[in-house]
């Protein structure tokens, strides 16, 4: 799966939707360029949307249950001098696979930021310094503001816990970011300790790892995600194995940078700017079946279509 022409190339980073067989690409390239892409992962079908120049942090992004609404974090701070009206950095609610926000929260830096879909009409946004009052407020949404944190990964961690990555190792600094079901299916968000988790970049901590695993719908096969946040330097990073229950091996996804099942229980993976389907044979031999190369896209404004910039 490496790139022939040794090219630089995207990054992609793919969110689920967990009702729908929906996902939104965030494409990233050239730098600070990000386009978002609407994925039917049913038929593999693809719907390019909006292109942005700036910071989107897709870490803290959301979909919404059904896939048709976007929550993300994005940063421009060309604006600050420009007198647009526009904050610097925001949290908005989009229609996918496009930007024009529908809501939003605006933010101060990049502390604090993006938000979660509780279920589709019901919504956590991690506001700035508990601010409450979005400059153009949700419609038909409950929002909910409880156990804000500055952190992005700690947003991450929620996220993939509601979608069924467990952690098979404890998380450091004693916080645990876990969701509570509620009688009527929907999930609350808890942290057993949110005044750790408010504050990860310790020094005595400066590289922290977490382990974990999603179960395919095989029940013997796991992926298993290993990201390493390094507070030195400000980054994170992830890696990626198969691991064989009942043969007791681990496969290493090479080079992979994004992985996770679809409703189908397909293998999907991201590398070198490209999506694949990995398929698993015997003795868990993997066989990647390309299914686009997102690699040879160019920016270019795009105005949203009339339907994306109304609730």
């Amino acid at each position: 799966m490496t790139n022939p022409a040794n090219k630089i190339s995207c990054r992609l980073f793919v969110i689920l939707a967990r009702e729908a067989p929906i996902a939104v690409i965030f494409r990233r390239g050239p730098s600070k360029w990000t386009q978002i892409i609407k994925w039917d992962t049913q038929t593999d079908t693809l719907e390019s949307g909006a292109w942005f120049h700036g910071q989107i942090y897709p870490q803290r992004c959301d979909v919404s249950p059904d896939g048709t609404k976007l929550i993300y974090f994005a940063a421009n701070y060309q604006h600050r001098n420009r007198g647009k009206g526009f904050p610097e950095a925001w949290t908005g609610i989009s229609r996918v696979p496009w930007l024009t926000a529908l809501a939003v929260w605006p933010n101060i830096g990049t502390y604090f930021g993006g938000g979660l879909f509780d279920t589709n009409t019901r919504i956590w946004v991690n506001s700035f310094g508990g601010g409450h009052h979005p400059n153009y407020p949700p419609q038909g949404l409950e929002v909910s503001y409880e156990h804000g944190f500055p952190d992005h990964d700690w947003h991450w961690l929620f996220r993939l816990e509601r979608d069924g990555w467990k952690p098979i190792q404890e998380y450091p600094l004693g916080s645990v970011p876990s969701y509570h079901l509620q009688e009527d299916g929907s999930c609350l968000i808890k942290a057993t300790n949110p005044a750790k988790a408010t504050n990860p970049a310790c020094p005595l901590l400066p590289i922290i790892t977490a382990i974990h695993e999603k179960q395919s719908k095989q029940s013997y096969w796991f992926l298993r995600m290993t990201s390493i946040f390094d507070y030195t330097g400000g980054t994170n990073s992830q890696s990626f194995g198969l691991r064989n229950a009942e043969r007791k091996t681990i496969t290493p996804l090479e080079g992979v940078l994004w992985a996770d099942w679809d409703k189908q229980g397909r293998l999907l993976c991201a590398t070198d700017g490209r999506l694949f389907v990995a398929k698993i044979g015997v003795d868990d031999e993997l066989t990647f079946i390309e299914l686009s190369d997102f690699n040879s896209a160019q920016p270019e404004r795009t105005k949203s279509p009339d339907w994306a910039r109304h609730w």
